[in-house]
């Protein structure tokens, strides 16, 4: 399969789940995970991420070469060049992209680490009997099933045991969170069964409160 290569700037109800194929990497993604800060948490504790299908790839030496490498990756859809000389690359299965993750890691001179894409979420219909486990699965099956995307972090916002009607999810190509947020398609405003909703770009200058608090969202 041809690889799709294009350009672009740094600036920037439910389903059964068995419906996506996607899924039948899951004991492949569950081989590797990393962490990263969660602001909403307590400052010693991390979030883990599973590994998705996007790498974010740099070179300390000439893109030329780091190009002719991406030739060898099995699996290889789509190749996103940045203007500072990164590129995106994604990955047909999360088996692929691991793959290509360890194989890039051998050369000292090129940076790998794998890419998300984080959607911030208003939700109405919850109350305090509403079960985390099944709103979580729910919403986690809508969103692959829809955009063709793997959940790698899903988060409800509560305060003490009351939803405060938001959340963050985290998704693992472009692709699909440019489907989630498209205002012209059917996905940005949702309805899961009892459940409807908006999804936002994630604005990561603004800490949980203030995200409670701001009503203008875009």
């Amino acid at each position: 399969m041809p690889v799709k290569k294009m350009n672009f700037t740094d600036n920037k109800n439910s389903k059964k789940y068995e419906d996506n194929p996607v899924k039948k990497e899951k004991n492949v993604e569950s081989k590797l995970v990393y962490q990263e800060n969660n602001e909403d948490t307590d400052s010693n504790k991390k979030m883990v991420i599973k590994a998705g299908r996007t790498l974010l790839v740099s070179t300390t030496n000439n893109l030329s070469k780091i190009e002719s490498t991406f030739s060898n990756l099995t699996g290889l859809t789509v190749s996103h060049s940045t203007e500072n000389g990164s590129f995106f690359l994604t990955f047909d299965t999360v088996e692929n992209s691991l793959a290509s993750f360890h194989s890039l890691r051998e050369d000292s001179q090129i940076r790998v680490k794998f890419a998300n894409y984080k959607i911030f979420f208003k939700v109405t219909g919850l109350s305090d009997s509403s079960d985390y486990t099944n709103v979580k699965q729910n919403m986690t099956n809508f969103i692959e099933n829809e955009s063709g995307a793997i959940v790698l972090y899903f988060k409800l916002y509560r305060k003490g045991d009351t939803y405060l009607g938001l959340g963050d999810f985290t998704v693992d190509t472009k692709e699909a969170m440019d489907k989630l947020l498209n205002k012209e398609g059917n996905l940005k405003n949702y309805t899961i069964g009892d459940l409807t909703g908006t999804f936002y770009r994630f604005n990561k200058t603004q800490n949980k409160q203030e995200r409670y608090e701001k009503q203008d969202y875009t």
